[in-house]
């Protein structure tokens, strides 16, 4: 070992006082989140380079991943939305539904989110529910494919198939006032009698 390969170990070696050090670079937690943030976009990244390649199982798994590094920080909200687009995909609606939520949540712009999200809520078969997201999206003026179609088909499961529309007024958990002329108008035009529970 050269001299000078010796003192540059040395200088690279942590005081016993401080953070300890790598070269350079100071490592402490805000860096390690910052890595984390940067390691959960290459993900972000890389899973989508498999989706293009019809790899969605190692697409799934590394989104997953990237979930797991990064948490609430961003980029999750794009991570769950990949993901739940991607298990819709998979024809896994019940766990798209949830991931899509989430991005929408954190913050994803409704355009992105609206449209699979009431496509994912009318697949399992939660029609009242899909036809308030699809009619907001459509309403919004989104022009996502298949959007015109899937609420076309939402209002004739509601219309063909319901017999009653129930819903709470306000959850007496969470304090979620759901919107109940929305519903009243979705199950009177499919013919359906309508139930609120408003009792506290």
């Amino acid at each position: 070992m050269h001299a000078r390969d010796e003192a540059d170990l040395a200088s690279d070696r942590p005081d016993r006082g401080d953070r300890p050090t790598v070269g350079p670079h100071t490592v402490g937690a805000d860096r390690t989140a910052q890595q984390l943030l940067l390691i959960g976009e290459g993900l972000l990244l890389l899973g989508g380079a498999f989706e293009i390649q019809g790899r969605r199982v190692w697409s799934e798994e590394l989104y997953r991943l990237g979930l797991q590094l990064v948490r609430e920080e961003n980029p999750s909200a794009e991570l769950f939305l990949r993901l739940g687009v991607l298990l819709m995909s998979a024809e896994r609606y019940g766990e798209a539904i949830g991931m899509l939520r989430r991005a929408q949540a954190l913050g994803i712009d409704d355009e992105r989110v609206l449209p699979p999200l009431g496509r994912a809520l009318l697949r399992r078969g939660r029609k009242v529910s899909a036809a308030l997201i699809l009619q907001k999206a459509s309403a919004s003026g989104f022009d996502a494919p298949g959007l015109a179609e899937d609420l076309a088909e939402v209002r004739r499961a509601v219309r063909d198939c319901t017999g009653v529309v129930s819903a709470m007024y306000a959850n007496n958990e969470t304090g979620v006032i759901f919107p109940i002329e929305e519903i009243g108008t979705i199950a009177k035009a499919g013919g359906a009698f309508f139930h609120v529970d408003a009792v506290q």
